[in-house]
Formats: structure tokens, C-alpha cells, sequence
């Protein structure tokens, strides 16, 4: 879905731990002028390290031009990609690894513009309850939260 996407690109997924094939798809679609956008949990999560393994990556899907959001109000735990106003993928593998490895997850795949269009709407309706992540302010993040996102570096392929 990310080679053959022309205009944007969504994502929403409750754990984000990409290996670094995935962050260079993203940050090549994002190169080649796709808007890439990427809705993640903020403070409520249920799965931090998975969290901490997926920030360890924001400043190069930043500097690429990906759009990074992070959900505020409670815990997020969709998992949804709409690709050019046309398709949707849906289900329960979330962007890490392990769900498209080892877990046996399902995501169908829906090639309706009407039905991408819904998603499309509840993905803007939950970015009015998230906050942008700035590049100049991440490369600004405390020192503790850089330990953070390195102690996980050497689980981060089980997550």
C-alpha cells in the first residue's frame, strides 16, 4: 500500500515498532510526495515499550516529511490505513513486526470509496484530540526520555 499510494496515506495502529524497512518505506513514500500521516497513542497507552521502540524513530520519519500525531484523551486502540480516498485496510495487525510475523493477525481490505471516506472522517474527528510532534521540539526531548527509547532497543524486534 505504501509504493502504490499517489496521495496520502494514513495510519492509525496502537503500537507502532517498525523495523528500519518499514521507516524507509514511510519516509520514501513521504520523499516522493505522498502525504504520510501517522496517528499514535499519547500518554495512555498499554504497551510502553512498544511506544518508546516507535519514538526511537520519529526524528528520520520527521526529517522525511511524515506527519506524526499522538492521541490525548484516552487510549487509542485502532488500527486502520486509508490509502488515496480509495482504500482501507482494517483489522487487528498493528505496525510492528511481530502482528505481521508471528501473530496470525487479519486485516481485509476494502477498495470503497464511500467506506474509506467514513474512516477518513473518524481519523480527522480523532486528530482534533491530538497534538502534532514537532521535529525541533522532539530533537528537544529530555535526556530521560532518549534512555527511554534506547533501553528498549534491544527487545524492540519482539514488540
Amino acid at each position: 500500500m505504501l509504493t502504490s499510494a499517489e496521495e496520502r496515506f494514513r495510519l492509525a495502529t496502537a503500537c507502532f515498532a517498525p523495523d528500519t524497512y518499514f521507516i524507509g518505506l514511510l519516509c520514501e513514500t513521504a520523499r516522493r510526495g505522498v502525504r504520510v500521516e501517522i496517528l499514535l497513542p499519547g500518554p495512555h497507552t498499554d504497551q510502553r515499550a512498544c511506544q518508546l521502540a516507535g519514538q526511537h524513530h520519529y526524528a528520520r520519519l520527521l526529517r522525511a516529511g511524515v506527519h506524526i500525531r499522538q492521541y490525548q484523551p484516552t487510549m487509542m486502540h485502532a488500527k486502520i490505513i486509508t490509502v488515496d480516498s480509495v482504500a482501507s485496510l482494517i483489522g487487528s495487525t498493528n505496525f510492528n513486526r511481530r502482528s505481521m510475523d508471528h501473530d496470525e493477525e487479519v486485516v481485509p481490505t476494502v477498495l470503497d470509496e464511500e467506506f474509506t471516506a467514513a474512516l477518513d472522517r473518524d481519523y480527522e474527528a480523532d486528530l482534533e484530540h491530538s497534538v502534532d510532534i514537532d521535529l525541533g521540539r522532539w530533537k528537544r526531548r529530555a535526556v530521560l526520555q532518549r534512555a527511554r527509547e534506547a533501553a528498549v532497543t534491544p527487545i524492540r524486534r519482539f514488540l
